[in-house]
């Protein structure tokens, strides 16, 4: 607890002379890596400053641990053991997946008006619909909908499912209760500390870039935490875990420790030889056909520039719902 509590303060108190890039990639750059995980059949390594995307057509499998996947600014797709899919299309207005085997966790914590996420299985669609958590179990054929609302459609009449709801993709699909804790797995955890991570990340992100005009919410470097974290486009919001993220403009809000930040024991998220380093050798990430690299950053850099997607039109305050 006290270490989860010093890492925060000394996100609080990093001095603001590191730059930050912008990363503007399609759905399907693989973020985090914990066990063995392969994309199209090769083993997938990451150094935390290169991250292979995932192209259209291509199969990524998880045979031991769990894996973590971008889509659009704010929504992240998670497998853990014996998990797969295939991306059928990766642009950030139309990202769609095939879950092919196991489970998958899809967190949304933005979902941009023009932006369109649906999830297959099988021969069922379904579509994200707003900001939420939505679990999908491929060896069942089923989808829980722990928060949120989304629309499953099959060969009959679409049905819709908001929190706590659950459905079978059967040819009369129909929707029903399910308690959330009984269901909450290995998978949700794993997201949960996730969660907690990101919006940690997404603090020190954003204090670097205060005073700089977002065109739309994206996803940033962070070199210090050697990951990629969301902040969204104005305000601040809360994820589904309840965690936040928040813009270069509501960031100073942020005064002192809202919550303890658990760690996972993973030795790559570890902030330890932060405190003295110097922010030249401090790596940003940059895409290169397809693949996030590792560049040299330059200390007090203007920031990249925002990708083109619209802007999202929520004003200043919460947009967690």
């Amino acid at each position: 607890m006290q270490r989860s509590l010093y890492l925060l303060a000394m996100v609080l108190m990093t001095p603001l002379v590191w730059a930050q890039d912008v990363i503007s990639v399609r759905s399907g750059l693989i973020h985090r890596v914990q066990g063995q995980v392969t994309l199209a059949g090769k083993p997938v390594i990451l150094d935390n400053s290169r991250f292979p995307i995932a192209g259209i057509g291509q199969t990524l499998e998880v045979s031991t641990g769990f894996v973590e996947v971008l889509l659009t600014p704010g929504a992240f797709l998670r497998l853990d053991k014996g998990g797969s899919f295939r991306m059928l299309s990766n642009s950030m207005e139309d990202t769609k997946i095939e879950v092919l085997s196991g489970t998958a966790l899809v967190e949304v914590d933005e979902l941009d008006k023009t932006n369109h996420i649906s999830v297959q299985v099988g021969t069922f669609q379904t579509a994200l619909l707003k900001h939420g958590l939505y679990y999908f179990d491929a060896e069942v054929g089923r989808l829980r909908v722990f928060d949120g609302k989304a629309q499953a459609t099959g060969d009959g009449t679409p049905v819709e499912l908001t929190k706590g709801r659950t459905v079978l993709f059967d040819p009369v699909m129909k929707s029903e209760k399910f308690k959330i804790k009984d269901a909450q797995d290995s998978l949700y955890a794993w997201s949960q500390v996730r969660a907690m991570q990101l919006s940690t990340a997404n603090i020190s992100a954003s204090r670097s870039l205060q005073g700089s005009a977002l065109g739309s919410s994206v996803w940033v470097w962070n070199p210090y935490m050697g990951m990629i974290t969301f902040i969204p486009h104005s305000g601040y919001l809360a994820s589904p875990f309840g965690m936040y993220y928040y813009n270069p403009g509501t960031v100073w809000i942020v005064s002192q420790p809202r919550q303890a930040y658990a760690s996972s024991g993973d030795s790559s998220n570890s902030w330890s030889g932060l405190a003295g380093r110097s922010a030249a050798a401090a790596p940003a990430a940059s895409v290169d056909s397809g693949v996030a690299r590792s560049t040299p950053t330059v200390a007090a850099a203007a920031p990249a520039a925002a990708p083109s997607a619209p802007a999202a039109t929520a004003s200043a305050g919460s947009r967690g719902r």
